[in-house]
């Protein structure tokens, strides 16, 4: 099957190198729940990201935007209420399906939540 798919791919751009340069917005990369290293939790936490448990679903969809989600996009927290302690517990189902968003827009917007909720930068 994954043939049938690749076939039908048109070629990659001349001087690719068989690999894409990464465009647009650049998010710091958070890996999902099994991919997580087993202490992900004895990794320092990274001042730069915030404790957001007592913010309003203003404040999150503010620093959605400010860290690169359109606000289109980020509004659907205010309109949704998900204040920062309802982010804390969302899993991925509720961003990816329950909020309405196309697929690309919901999976920048997962990563950034999983970064707020383990307060952690992986390097992979």
């Amino acid at each position: 099957l994954e043939e049938v798919f690749e076939s039908a791919l048109p070629p990659m751009p001349s001087g690719t190198g068989d690999c894409w340069e990464p465009r647009g917005m650049r998010v710091q990369y958070c890996p999902f729940p099994d991919m997580s290293p087993a202490n992900w939790e004895d990794f320092p936490e990274d001042p730069k990201l915030p404790d957001i448990t007592t913010w309003s679903a203003a404040k999150v969809s503010q620093y959605l935007v400010q860290n690169g989600i359109q606000e289109i996009h980020a509004k659907v927290f205010f309109d949704e209420e998900i204040d920062g302690s309802s982010v804390l517990v969302m899993q991925r189902k509720d961003v990816l399906l329950g909020l309405g968003l196309k697929l690309g827009p919901a999976l920048k917007i997962y990563n950034r939540i999983r970064a707020l909720q383990t307060r952690r930068t992986f390097n992979f």
